[in-house]
């Protein structure tokens, strides 16, 4: 990551995770992704290539919009950003969910001005990358306790959780990644498409070491 940036004046120092991972809820039971073919989702825009390829339609509501929606029956369920269920009731419109966090959630890059950074004396940077590290090491940890909390109740409140495989996550994943990559990334601008698209492969094959 280092590589990428300090052509652009900057230093990576770190990163902090910004947003859960991406997790899926619904009306109605998907136990294959065949079963996605004319499903019709609330979405980010970013997340259409993908799951337009498995025969969904999606639409990027409003967070205060899901729940109208789901209880009139527009949408037939949400791929969202991790926690957000029980602040907005979707317990009381959905039948199911999928525990596990389907793809990475979102994140926060600590960028130092290279000329600032250079001026730093060796302990200082230490001690700003040290500072980096226990806070992302904090940010995790509460995140995957609130999400964790979050499954756990809705299971206690009738919510049917339903368990992929490890296939069929892996092709979830793989899939979210490179049509997220290919069309938004390397599409627009090959030139710096392509060495960013490296960059993010480099930090998936760390953190998602089982995801292609």
């Amino acid at each position: 990551m280092e590589a990428v940036y300090k052509p652009l004046g900057m230093q990576f120092v770190g990163s902090l995770a910004g947003g859960w991972g991406a997790r899926l809820w619904t009306v109605d039971p998907i136990r294959t992704l065949d079963d996605m073919e004319g499903k019709h989702l609330r979405a980010a825009t970013i997340y259409q290539p993908f799951l337009h390829a498995y025969g969904a339609s999606t639409t990027p509501l409003q967070f205060s919009e899901i729940y109208p929606a789901l209880e009139k029956g527009v949408i037939k369920g949400l791929y969202w950003g991790g926690a957000g269920a029980l602040s907005g009731k979707w317990d009381e419109v959905i039948k199911y969910q999928y525990p596990d966090s389907l793809a990475g959630g979102g994140g926060v890059a600590i960028l130092v001005n290279q000329a600032k950074w250079d001026s730093m004396s060796e302990s200082q940077q230490k001690a700003v990358r040290d500072a980096v590290k226990s806070a992302a090491v904090f940010q995790t940890e509460n995140m995957n306790a609130v999400e964790a909390k979050e499954v756990a109740t809705l299971a206690e409140r009738g919510i049917e959780t339903i368990n992929w495989d490890a296939s069929m996550k892996k092709t979830w994943s793989d899939d979210h990644y490179n049509k997220i990559i290919a069309d938004y990334i390397v599409a627009p601008n090959p030139t710096l498409g392509e060495p960013l698209a490296k960059a993010i492969r480099c930090v998936n094959d760390i953190v998602l070491p089982d995801r292609n």
